[in-house]
């Protein structure tokens, strides 16, 4: 995930604080996305997506390789 782009998110819940309570997570958990030592569930992502009324989108908060397989899982569906 851009690092600018986790900043926008956590800028728009105040904290990182704030956004761990709003998504019931430890603010260490919010911290380690930040820093990349871990990379944010696709729960987490939708949580994000819908209580920002899709400002933030998730597909943009996860990381590049569950995007990818997510993408092409999609282009799979269509071809059915």
């Amino acid at each position: 995930m851009d690092e600018k782009y986790f900043k926008r998110v956590v800028d728009h819940f105040g904290s990182q604080r704030s956004m761990a309570r709003e998504l019931n997570v430890k603010d260490c958990l919010v911290s380690m996305w930040s820093n990349g030592k871990a990379h944010m569930p696709i729960k987490y992502a939708l949580k994000i997506h819908f209580l920002t009324k899709g400002k933030f989108k998730f597909l943009n908060l996860l990381d590049e390789e569950t995007r990818c397989y997510l993408m092409k899982k999609e282009k799979w569906k269509d071809k059915q």
